[in-house]
């Protein structure tokens, strides 16, 4: 059942990504919408590396001071994910991307996030992996 929606999800976002690139060609015309893709990725990786460093930043003075990053390590995660959205080219993906990356818009994802994994957990769906 997960792998017909992730196949899915493969078939329909680029599909509507194209549509939307060819609507958007047709209302501002052909190059407009070549640099509005272009100027995205370039401010998507501008904005990748400033949240990044922050967040790298943030996870060693708690690393330093004996207290567990978790909100910084939730954090890191929304903004490897947000990057990963922003190299896909599309609108929308970047849409999707620049929620991850940008701190206020972040937090709706992240208390999803949370959830999320407190519902694992009560499920008790982990597998734990020790060295010896």
């Amino acid at each position: 059942m997960r792998l017909k929606k992730g196949l899915l999800l493969f078939i329909i976002v680029p599909l509507l990504e194209t549509i939307l690139f060819i609507l958007l060609g047709r209302v501002i015309g052909f190059w407009p919408t070549v640099i509005g893709i272009l100027l995205t990725g370039v401010i998507g990786a501008w904005l990748l590396k400033k949240e990044g460093s922050k967040v790298l930043e943030a996870i060693r003075m708690k690393t330093n001071q004996g207290i567990p990053p978790t909100e910084e390590l939730l954090d890191g995660a929304c903004i490897v994910v947000g990057g990963i959205f922003l190299l896909t080219p599309g609108f929308i993906t970047d849409t999707v991307g620049f929620v991850l990356l940008l701190p206020p818009l972040r937090r709706g994802p992240k208390q999803l996030i949370k959830k999320l994994i407190s519902y694992i957990a009560l499920q008790r769906n982990f597998i734990f992996f020790r060295r010896f």
